[in-house]
């Protein structure tokens, strides 16, 4: 425990002889709730948490029932319970005592609700200064064979998830209350705490889940049985995964190893072959002392892992050789059963007439122009298209059941290169095959259009990429695309004379807002009743594209089907059961 003072003496504060000698004065400090209710405010995504300490811009926020609306110059904190000197404080008495400055990653343990199954990675890494809590207590000499916790309450109150409460109360083993780390903080990265950051005073748990920091810090009282507050006995708490059983839940305290790539950023073609270095941030409780990374799930490469100062996350930095062949799809990402459906059911629903369409504006152009009337007034805030997943955050969150069908499914990129020569050098076949000799899924597939009843005489030749070479192309030049097919081509047909091409077009899908990829992919042993919650509206939010359709998934004309069946469920509320199934609540 902390001396009280270096000469001997006690803190200037207000001391009192007994429990009840102390009045709830600390809410006298209390001048609003506003906004009231439930807020969050999620952090960018990994590769863009590239400082080493958090500016307050891009650390994450969660108010559970409102913020609370503090006159500091009234704020008091009343330190109680079973205890030998209750005391009371205020600010200029607690910014007068012994400080102490932490720098500790904060993270957040996601919906209490609906507890997170998979990395939210909603945290930061920021710089706490205040007093420490075990200096505080010391103050207040608790009983060690009786107080086995430390309750912490906080001025905010209200409703959360339909629980009423007259605070915000959480609690700490008092082994984890002594601890040097842990503050009674009213400063964040060298400045005041602001009210949305739990200001004037806040609790700060290093190592824990950031529920654990009490915001709006009023009371600190020692008691010998956990705190019967909703925020310990219904929320924030968890399954024990010590329980076989699957029963004991424990609650939501120290944050397990963790860890995320900051570069290469998701979705970041990288080049081959050769080495690719990344870094990224590892984080947790204990230290981190062992970080591996794969490209394919079963070999691992240890990464290098900086040693931890005080509580901040981990900086860990790898080196790793890239084969091209890892950027193409491969066979077991995607599910064989229902790809075979919906290709079996394009084949067989249409006829054999040709139903091939287009147009050289593009379809940015026919979505900006023809559909304009969509994109104005109030329809921009209600019409999203092609979203991308994390592409839109939804407040409050979607269901779990909906997180998790979303997250199932995978954005994929499906490029069409189409190249017009002056005359043709193939045959006339369907399809020419071409296997790299090195690098998987490096222009593998040529389709020729100038066949008999399809576009005879145009001498033009469709070249196609995937996934992660989609990426790489659609990122490239038309002339350093032209210039890799030249190159395969005259492999292919060496005792033909190939001429260039005249032209050369394809889409950049990747490189659109709205959509970052061309279509979905069903990955195996994700079940049928997963992609019905995918399809699945959620109130009056209804969901629809290519990657909705039972039957078309992986086809333009699904993304028709579906929106056309969104569009008369929405006209059958509207103008009644003759336009179609009005199916979700209005």
């Amino acid at each position: 425990m902390y001396e009280v003072m270096a000469d001997g003496s006690l803190p200037a504060v207000d001391f009192s002889d007994g429990r009840g000698s102390i009045p709830d004065s600390e809410h006298k400090s209390l001048t609003n709730i506003h906004p009231k209710g439930f807020f969050i405010r999620h952090p960018p995504a990994p590769h863009k948490l590239d400082e080493d300490l958090t500016p307050e811009s891009k650390l994450f926020q969660t108010i559970h029932m409102g913020a609370a609306v503090v006159d500091a110059s009234r704020w008091t904190l009343i330190v109680d319970g079973l205890v030998e000197r209750p005391f009371s404080i205020n600010i200029e008495q607690l910014r007068q005592m012994p400080s102490q400055t932490v720098t500790s990653f904060h993270e957040c343990y996601g919906s209490p609700i609906n507890p997170p199954t998979k990395n939210v990675w909603r945290i930061g890494n920021v710089q706490w200064t205040g007093v420490p809590l075990r200096y505080l207590l010391s103050i207040a000499r608790p009983d060690l064979e009786r107080g086995l916790f430390v309750w912490s309450d906080g001025l905010d109150s209200g409703t959360f998830a339909g629980v009423t409460t007259d605070r915000y109360q959480k609690d700490l083993p008092i082994e984890k209350a002594l601890s040097c780390e842990v503050l009674v903080a009213y400063e964040m990265n060298g400045q005041s705490l602001t009210k949305e950051r739990g200001g004037p005073v806040r609790l700060v748990v290093p190592g824990w889940f950031g529920t654990n920091s009490t915001k709006w810090l009023c009371r600190l009282s020692v008691q010998t049985t956990r705190s019967m507050g909703p925020f310990t006995t219904v929320f924030y708490n968890e399954l024990d995964p010590s329980d076989s059983e699957g029963i004991r839940r424990r609650p939501v305290w120290r944050v397990e190893p963790n860890s995320m790539i900051v570069r290469p950023r998701p979705d970041e073609v990288v080049l081959g072959p050769g080495y690719v270095e990344g870094w990224g941030r590892a984080w947790g409780e204990d230290e981190i002392s062992r970080v591996e990374i794969s490209l394919d799930g079963n070999t691992w490469k240890e990464a290098n892992v900086a040693l931890r100062k005080q509580f901040e996350w981990q900086l860990f930095t790898f080196r790793v050789q890239v084969d091209r062949s890892v950027t193409a799809a491969r066979p077991e990402e995607t599910s064989e059963i229902y790809t075979a459906v919906t290709t079996n059911a394009t084949a067989k629903y249409f006829s054999h007439r040709e139903e091939f369409s287009f147009d050289q504006r593009g379809f940015s152009t026919i979505l900006r122009n023809e559909a304009g009337p969509l994109f104005e007034g109030q329809n921009a805030r209600r019409l999203r298209t092609n979203t991308h997943p994390g592409a839109v955050r939804f407040t409050p969150e979607l269901p779990k059941w909906k997180q998790d069908a979303i997250a199932s499914f995978e954005m994929v990129t499906y490029t069409k290169i189409f190249l017009q020569f002056p005359y043709s050098f193939w045959p006339q076949t369907q399809y020419l095959y071409y296997a790299d000799p090195v690098e998987r899924g490096y222009y593998p597939l040529f389709q020729p259009l100038d066949l008999p009843g399809v576009l005879e005489g145009s001498n033009i030749l469709i070249a196609t990429v995937v996934n992660g070479e989609a990426y790489r192309v659609e990122q490239q030049s038309e002339a350093e695309t032209r210039s890799e097919i030249m190159e395969v081509l005259r492999k292919m047909f060496k005792d033909k004379d190939v001429p260039d091409p005249m032209d050369i077009y394809y889409a950049r899908w990747t490189q659109e807002p709205w959509s970052y990829g061309s279509y979905s992919n069903w990955p195996p042993g994700v079940s049928a009743r997963t992609h019905q919650h995918l399809r699945e509206n959620v109130g009056r939010v209804l969901f629809a594209g290519e990657a909705t359709s039972p039957q078309f998934s992986g086809f333009l004309h699904g993304a028709y089907y579906e929106g056309k069946r969104a569009a008369e469920s929405i006209a059958s509320c509207l103008r009644g059961p003759r336009w179609g199934d009005c199916d979700f609540s209005k």
